[in-house]
C-alpha cells in the first residue's frame, strides 16, 4: 500500500479509500512516490483526488460518470466550498 509512503494513521488511509476512485488511490500514490514528489505536493494531490472521490459518492456518480461535464462541477464545487489556496 503505498499511501502508507505518506500517511500512517489509519482513518486517514481508510477515508482515502472511500468513494468510487477510493480503489485506485494506492496506485495513483506509487506514480507521485515514483515520480519523486514531495510529501507536501504528494499529500495535495491525494487530498484532491480523495475530496474529488467523496464529491462523486455524494453525487451517486461512478468513474464510468466521470467526464468533462463532472468534473467541471466538481471545480465550481471547488471555487464555492473551498478557501483558493486549497486549489
Amino acid at each position: 500500500m503505498t499511501t502508507s509512503a505518506y500517511y500512517s494513521s489509519p482513518k486517514i488511509l481508510q477515508r482515502l479509500r472511500e468513494g468510487p476512485l477510493g480503489v485506485h488511490i494506492d496506485i495513483y500514490a506509487a506514480k507521485l512516490l515514483q515520480e519523486g514528489h514531495c510529501r507536501q505536493s504528494a499529500w495535495r494531490s491525494l487530498r484532491v483526488v480523495c475530496d474529488f472521490s467523496h464529491w462523486l459518492a455524494r453525487k451517486r456518480l461512478d468513474l464510468q460518470d466521470v467526464n468533462e461535464e463532472a468534473v467541471k462541477q466538481y471545480e465550481q464545487f471547488r471555487l464555492r466550498c473551498r478557501c483558493p489556496s486549497s486549489h
